[in-house]
């Protein structure tokens, strides 16, 4: 994930808000189809877990088991290698839903963001101050260098 789908330029907020709801549906999907790559791993899993437990249950000697319960085969079941890859893979399927879902909450807050600043914007926030006179204008311009040099000498 790329995190300039999060940048904003607020100098053009009207494109911002056009490609908002793109950027939201594109992440959605990618989190959906990731949730159900998910999905097929915890089954997947399911199935090996079943599979493995028959083989168990059906030859306990080759998996070093004396007697068959149900935590003697569990125990023997999480040490088998098919396993743990079926495992792997449901963690890492999780992970990448974890990961899409910051991304869709991060793109709300992105959509709050454009909000504020659109509300700024009205608010007359980035505008330059204005001078009635020549007067006025020569005021600004000392104080705006009466600043600048107070700042150099800090």
């Amino acid at each position: 994930m790329e995190s300039s789908i999060l940048d904003i330029d607020e100098y053009n907020l009207d494109l911002e808000w056009k490609r908002q709801p793109t950027l939201y549906l594109e992440m959605a999907t990618e989190l959906a189809d990731a949730k159900g790559d998910h999905d097929a791993a915890k089954s997947e899993l399911e199935i090996v877990k079943a599979k493995l437990s028959m083989k168990i249950r059906t030859n306990p000697d080759v998996f070093g088991l004396d007697k068959v319960t149900e935590s003697t085969v569990n125990h023997a079941l999480v040490t088998q290698k098919e396993y743990a890859i079926a495992q792997a893979e449901v963690i890492k399927a999780k992970h990448k839903v974890d990961l899409l879902q910051a991304v869709v909450v991060a793109l709300e807050h992105r959509k709050r963001a454009l909000e504020s600043l659109v509300s700024l914007h009205g608010q007359k926030y980035f505008s330059e101050p204005l001078t009635r006179t020549e007067t006025d204008q020569e005021a600004l311009e000392d104080a705006t260098k009466t600043r600048i040099r107070t700042m150099r000498n800090s």
